[in-house]
């Protein structure tokens, strides 16, 4: 009996650990991906307000 709830405790703490890196993950990918939006919306701007000859 308390092999198996010691045994549910750590397969919760590896799911918790498991959710907390998918986070993070799915966290940092966003941040990048707003990033690049910023610096191709800042691009197009630049290359709008220049003058194409």
């Amino acid at each position: 009996m308390k092999r198996k709830s010691k045994r549910d405790y750590e397969s919760i703490l590896d799911f918790i650990k498991w959710a907390a890196l998918w986070y993070s993950t799915i966290v940092i990918v966003a941040g990048f991906i707003l990033v690049a939006i910023k610096i191709l919306t800042m691009f197009v701007l630049w290359l709008n307000i220049i003058p194409t000859y």
